[in-house]
C-alpha cells in the first residue's frame, strides 16, 4: 500500500490504492489473456475450510489489505463492545442479546438454504452488522465500501445513513489492515479468513454482511486496531457521488423488519430461558448468580420475549419465500482449475488461496521512500532465491494517528505519482501457476 499520508480527494486515494493492487496481479491477470481468471463482480467464491463447512467469500480482485472507513480517527479504534468501559455483568448482558439474536435466528426459513449446502453461518457477524455491540470490527475486500461509511453517517437517533449537506471541506479517514499477518500460524501458511483473529463474514442468510462484503477482526479487551491509516479531504459533492452510488445507502444499509427486531433486542431488559442458559454455559462465570443479578439489575426472564411480534416474523418470513433461494445461488460461484502437475479441483480450500496470496505480494508495490518505517519488508535469499517477510504492523510498530490540529496523516509528505515507481509491466519470477476459471 502507499505510504501512510494525506490525499486532497477520495478518488485520489482510490487510485493509489488500485495501482498497489494491480501490481499484485499476474500477467495474464493484468492483462486480461486469460478473462474468466478475472474474477466476477458481485460474488461469493464457495470456499472450502478446514472444518468441513463452505464460507462464501466476497470475491475481490486483491485480498492482501481490508479495508475500514470512519468519519472520525479516535485515539484507540476499538469495537463498541469495548467503547464504554463495562464490567464483567455488563458484559455478560450483551453476549446475552447476541445469544437472543441468534436464537431469533435460528427459526427462520431463510437459514435453510445454508444449512442445507453446508455454508457457514456467522450468527455474530450477522448480530454486529445489524446494530449489537460485539468484539468485532467490521472490514471489507472493497475500498467503496470504505468510503461510504467514512463519508455518510447515521444522524443521532437515526437509523439510516445520510450524505454531508453541509458546503464546507470534510476530512475522512481509510484504515487499511494486512492479512498477510494472519496468514502464518506456527511457522506454516494457514487459513487467512478461517481463525480467531480475522475472518470472512461473506454472504450470509441476510443482506448486510454480503452487501457490506464484510470481514471480521475480532479485538480484545484492552487491544486495539492495528493499521495503515490514510486522510483524504472531501466535500458535500463527493458525498453525495458515494452515496447515490449505492443507492442512497440502501444498498449497504436495509433498514428491515430483522434490523427492528434487533433494535428491540438491544433495547430489552427481557430476554428468554433458552438464551439466558445458552449465554450461561458459554461465556459465564461459575462464580456468579446470574439469575439474582440479573433480578436486582432491573432483567426479567421468560419463555418468549413479548417484543418479538409476530407480524414482524411474518414480514421477514414472507420477504424469503418471495424471493427464494435463488437469490443466493444466483450470487455464488466456484473455481476449477488444473496445476502444471495435472491435479483439477473444482472448490478451492482456503489453504489454496494463501499460497497465492502470498506470491502476488512478494514482488509487488514498490521500495518504501528513504526514511519510511513500512509495515512490512522482504528480504531475497540470492542463493536459494526464498523470501524472508518481516511484519511489523502487530509487533511493536506504532500506530499512527493523524495531526491532531489538521486532522491530516502526515506520516509522509510527497508526491505518490512522480516519487513511487511502480513497475506493472516487470516481470515476476515468483507465482502461482495454474489455469482457472469462475463457475457459474
Amino acid at each position: 500500500m502507499p505510504p501512510e499520508m494525506h490525499f486532497d480527494s477520495p478518488w485520489e486515494l482510490k487510485e493509489a490504492v488500485s495501482l498497489f493492487q494491480k501490481s499484485r496481479l499476474s500477467h495474464d491477470e493484468l492483462n486480461c489473456k486469460y478473462p474468466s481468471v478475472l474474477p466476477p463482480e458481485g460474488k461469493f467464491e464457495r470456499i472450502r475450510v478446514s472444518s468441513g463447512k463452505y464460507i462464501l467469500l466476497p470475491i475481490a480482485i486483491d485480498y492482501a489489505y481490508l479495508f475500514r472507513g470512519q468519519g472520525r480517527d479516535y485515539p484507540k479504534n476499538l469495537p463498541t463492545l469495548y467503547r464504554q468501559e463495562k464490567d464483567e455483568f455488563e458484559l455478560f448482558i450483551q453476549h446475552l442479546k447476541i445469544m437472543e439474536f441468534r436464537n431469533f435466528l435460528l427459526h427462520l426459513p431463510q437459514l435453510r438454504f445454508f444449512e442445507s449446502n453446508n455454508y457457514h453461518i456467522d450468527y455474530v457477524g450477522l448480530a454486529q452488522h445489524y446494530g449489537l455491540q460485539t468484539d468485532m470490527m467490521d472490514l471489507t475486500s472493497d475500498i467503496d465500501v470504505a468510503l461510504f461509511f467514512a463519508m455518510c453517517d447515521i444522524p443521532k437517533g437515526g437509523t439510516e445513513y445520510v450524505c454531508k449537506v453541509e458546503n464546507k471541506p470534510y476530512i475522512g479517514y481509510i484504515y487499511c489492515v494486512p492479512t498477510y499477518d494472519f496468514s502464518m500460524k506456527h511457522g506454516k501458511l494457514g487459513e487467512t479468513f478461517w481463525g480467531t483473529k480475522l475472518s470472512s463474514i461473506g454472504l450470509q442468510p441476510f443482506e448486510r454482511p454480503g452487501a457490506q462484503k464484510g470481514f471480521a477482526y475480532r479485538i480484545e479487551n484492552g487491544e486495539e486496531l492495528k493499521s495503515l491509516v490514510y486522510s483524504f479531504s472531501y466535500t458535500r459533492k463527493d458525498s453525495e457521488t458515494i452515496f447515490r452510488k449505492f443507492s442512497y445507502g440502501s444498498t449497504l444499509w436495509q433498514d428491515d423488519a430483522l434490523a427492528r427486531i434487533a433494535r428491540k433486542i438491544d433495547d430489552s431488559r427481557q430476554f428468554s430461558y433458552n438464551a439466558f442458559n445458552s449465554c450461561v454455559k458459554v461465556h459465564g462465570n461459575k462464580r456468579l448468580d446470574y439469575r439474582t443479578i440479573l433480578k436486582k439489575g432491573g432483567y426479567n426472564l421468560c419463555n418468549r420475549p413479548n417484543y418479538i411480534l409476530p407480524s414482524e416474523v411474518q414480514l421477514i418470513v414472507d420477504d424469503y419465500y418471495k424471493k427464494g433461494d435463488l437469490c443466493y445461488q444466483s450470487k455464488i460461484t466456484s473455481r476449477e482449475y488444473r496445476t502444471e502437475s495435472g491435479i483439477h479441483k473444482k472448490c478451492l480450500s482456503l489453504n489454496d488461496i494463501t499460497p497465492m496470496m502470498m506470491s502476488h505480494l512478494i514482488e509487488s508495490g514498490c521500495p518504501a521512500p528513504e526514511g519510511y518505517e513500512t509495515e512490512n519488508s522482504l528480504e531475497k535469499d540470492q542463493k536459494t532465491q526464498s523470501i524472508a517477510i518481516n511484519y511489523t504492523i502487530n509487533s511493536g510498530r506504532v500506530q499512527t494517528h493523524p495531526d491532531p490540529v489538521s486532522g491530516k496523516v502526515n506520516k509522509w509528505i510527497g508526491d505518490w505519482r512522480k516519487d513511487l515507481k511502480i513497475d506493472l509491466n516487470k516481470e515476476k519470477q515468483f507465482g502461482v501457476k495454474l489455469v482457472s476459471g469462475f463457475l457459474g
